[in-house]
């Protein structure tokens, strides 16, 4: 179901409180894996790493997005795509490229995510190298995925973790003698 889900994540990308809903939609999916739909409400962090799940559904539709405007920026200059990102960020309109562009410094992230060609991991060779070689591209969008998007977004992931393992920790610790209840002798 992943899979389809991230195929029009740049999409989702645009929908009103879509990190909520992915991130719902996946504490549901944890939930019927560790049968655990019913019962007291578990918090969804602690639920999605004991599926493994190392990234948030929600932070992945960001991967997926942020890849697809950088896949966008490394496309020939007389392709379409190309065209239509060059008309997009010249235009003061509400955009998916505007909205993009201010999701890279959004205030959940722990720093802001430079975009491609200010990220320091190519030069402007590689990336017009880049915009006529479809390889290239190909590897430069898989190290930019490597090296600069995923790290911070699995930090972002890490602290809101981080945040459900401590608020679950403050809760008082219980014992097995919290649960027996000493009756007097002569009870019966």
């Amino acid at each position: 179901i992943e899979p389809g889900i991230l195929y029009v994540a740049p999409l989702l990308f645009l929908a009103p409180r879509f990190k909520h809903s992915m991130d719902l939609l996946q504490c549901k999916w944890a939930r019927m894996l560790l049968n655990c739909t019913h019962g007291p409400p578990l918090n969804w962090a602690l639920l999605r790493i004991q599926c493994g799940w190392t990234m948030r559904l929600s932070s992945k539709v960001l991967e997926a997005t942020f890849i697809a405007f950088a896949r966008l920026q490394l496309l020939p200059q007389a392709h379409p795509g190309a065209r239509m990102l060059l008309l997009a960020c010249t235009l003061g309109a509400d955009t998916w490229v505007a909205r993009v562009r201010v999701a890279f410094t959004a205030p959940g992230l722990p720093e802001p995510i430079p975009e491609l060609a200010e990220c320091g991991l190519f030069d402007g060779h590689a990336i017009r190298q880049a915009q006529s070689e479809k390889g290239v591209r190909s590897e430069l969008l898989r190290r930019y995925r490597k090296a600069i998007v995923r790290p911070i977004l699995q930090e972002m992931d890490n602290r809101i973790l981080q945040a459900a393992i401590t608020a679950h920790a403050s809760f008082p610790p219980y014992s097995l003698a919290d649960f027996i209840v000493v009756f007097p002798r002569n009870f019966m």
